[in-house]
């Protein structure tokens, strides 16, 4: 496959497989390096007060979110139909997490490592939308369960675990 069909098929016309592969590519390796890089936790230590978060607890939490990632990817591939929130709810999560940074960022007027690679999220959460429209399968009622299964399932899941087993 040469490199203008490879754009076109994953950046001109992506299916929801490809959009729900980039949200996961963009969460470990690009998201997670550039929190790690830029110093994450000992922001995260600083201005969400939480004690003791070092950068090997900080990896930690990312593999349980990596954990929940990927479980609700394969829930999503036993019935694409029918187990369409949870792959909606992958692309959700990015956009929760953009959200977050961008919050943060502007709430204490400091640069939160995560926040450039999260950015990324906008577009790809636009043309999961369009993407669902385009297929008649964007309905108020998928967004909304898909948003809450990511609160629950990919965001809250993973820290009441991380916390519950003492590693947090």
């Amino acid at each position: 496959m040469k490199g203008g069909q490879i754009v076109d098929k994953w950046i001109r016309h992506p299916n929801l497989d490809r959009l729900i592969i980039m949200s996961l590519l963009l969460y470990i390796p690009v998201h997670v390096l550039e929190e790690g890089a830029f110093g994450f936790p000992a922001w995260a230590e600083t201005y969400w007060r939480i004690p003791d978060y070092t950068f090997q607890k900080w990896v930690i939490h990312n593999f349980f979110f990596v954990g929940a990632l990927l479980l609700g990817y394969v829930i999503y591939r036993i019935n694409k139909e029918k187990l369409l929130i949870f792959g909606v709810g992958i692309v959700c999560w990015g956009i929760m997490n953009t959200a977050n940074h961008i919050g943060c960022s502007l709430v204490f007027l400091e640069y939160e490592s995560g926040i450039l690679s999260s950015l990324l999220w906008i577009p790809l959460f636009k043309w999961t939308v369009d993407y669902l429209r385009s297929v008649n399968r964007l309905t108020r009622k998928t967004m909304l369960i898909s948003f809450l299964l990511a609160a629950v399932l990919y965001w809250g899941a993973p820290i009441t675990l991380f916390i519950h087993t003492g590693l947090g």
